[in-house]
C-alpha cells in the first residue's frame, strides 16, 4: 500500500487504523532541509500521521484495548512531542491499566514540558483528568497509621511546589479558612519582563534560567507552608498563608533580590504583583 494514497482514506475499524500506521515508518525524506515541497509534505505526512494515531487511540479506548493504545501513542509521541492531546490520551491508557503512580508522574512530566516548551498550562480535561488519578491512588482501603506514614514520608523544607491545579486547590482553601477563622493571606504574582523584546530563541532560553533560578530561591526562601506554582513561560504564582500586606512585600523582596542585582545590566526585569486573597463563605 501507498501511504500517501492511505492518507486520503476514511477508516473506522481497528484493523484499518494498524495497516496504516505500520505504513508510517518515520519521518518523509528528514536528511533535506532546505526544499519546499519536501518540507510541505513531511508537515502534511506527519500531521495526517498524528490525527489518525489519535483516532485510533480512542477508538481502542472505546472497545478497552488500552495496552495497545499507551503502544501507539508512545509511539506517535515520538514523532510529535508537543502535542498536548496524546499525552492526554497516553495518561489515560495508563490510567485504565490502574498504573496510576505512572499516570501521575506522566502528568506531571507534561505540565512541565508544557509550560518550557509552549508557556502554556494543561487544559481542564488533563486537570480533571489529573483528578481522577488522585482519587483512584487513594482509593484501596488503608487504615489510618498507614495513610499517616504516607503523607510524612517526606520532610519538608521550604515552599510547596507543585502545578497549577493542585495550587488551585490550596488557593480555594485558604480563601475559606480566612472567612472562619479571620486570617488574612496574599497571593504574589511574580514575571519575568523583556523591555526591549527580540523574540528570537536566546531570549527564550535566557529566561528559562532566570525561572529556573527564581524557582530555586523562592523554594528555599519562602516559608514552610507557602506554595510556590510556576503559572506560564514567565510567571510564577506564590501563596502567602497568614501574611499581610507589607510582610508579603519584604518576603518577595528579599527572596529575589539577588535575581533582581543579577538583571541589571540586562534587557530583563522582575514585576512582582500582590493582591489579598479573597475570603469565601
Amino acid at each position: 500500500m501507498n501511504f500517501e494514497k492511505e492518507c486520503q482514506k476514511e477508516m473506522n475499524t481497528i484493523e484499518e487504523y494498524e495497516e496504516f500506521s505500520c505504513l508510517y515508518t518515520g519521518k518523509y525524506l528528514v536528511e533535506v532541509e532546505d526544499d519546499h515541497n519536501v518540507i510541505t509534505k513531511r508537515t502534511y505526512y506527519d500531521s495526517v500521521y498524528i490525527e489518525r494515531i489519535m483516532e485510533y487511540a480512542n477508538l481502542l479506548e472505546e472497545q478497552g484495548e488500552y495496552a495497545k493504545m499507551e503502544h501507539v501513542v508512545k509511539r506517535a509521541l515520538e514523532i510529535n512531542q508537543l502535542e498536548e492531546e496524546l499525552y492526554e490520551l497516553l495518561i489515560r491508557s495508563l490510567y485504565y491499566q490502574k498504573q496510576y503512580k505512572q499516570a501521575a508522574e506522566m502528568y506531571r512530566k507534561t505540565t512541565e514540558l508544557l509550560y518550557k516548551s509552549l508557556g502554556v498550562k494543561p487544559s481542564e480535561s488533563m486537570q480533571d483528568l489529573f483528578e481522577l488519578i488522585k482519587k483512584q491512588s487513594h482509593s484501596e482501603d488503608a487504615d489510618i497509621i498507614e495513610i499517616q506514614k504516607d503523607l510524612a514520608a517526606e520532610t519538608p523544607e521550604g515552599a510547596f511546589l507543585c502545578e497549577y491545579g493542585t495550587f488551585r486547590e490550596i488557593y480555594n482553601m485558604h480563601s475559606r479558612l480566612m472567612g472562619r477563622l479571620g486570617i488574612c493571606a496574599h497571593m504574589c504574582l511574580v514575571s519575568v519582563v523583556n523591555r526591549k523584546p527580540k523574540d528570537d530563541e536566546a531570549d527564550q532560553k535566557y529566561v528559562e534560567k532566570i525561572m529556573e533560578k527564581m524557582q530555586s530561591a523562592m523554594l528555599s526562601g519562602l516559608r514552610i507552608g507557602d506554595v510556590l506554582s510556576r503559572l506560564s513561560v514567565n510567571q510564577f504564582i506564590v501563596l502567602l498563608p497568614s501574611c499581610n500586606y507589607e510582610n508579603s512585600s519584604m518576603v518577595m523582596n528579599r527572596v529575589l533580590r539577588k535575581i533582581r542585582y543579577s538583571l541589571n545590566h540586562t534587557r530583563f526585569d522582575l514585576e512582582v504583583t500582590i493582591e489579598e486573597v479573597e475570603t469565601k463563605g
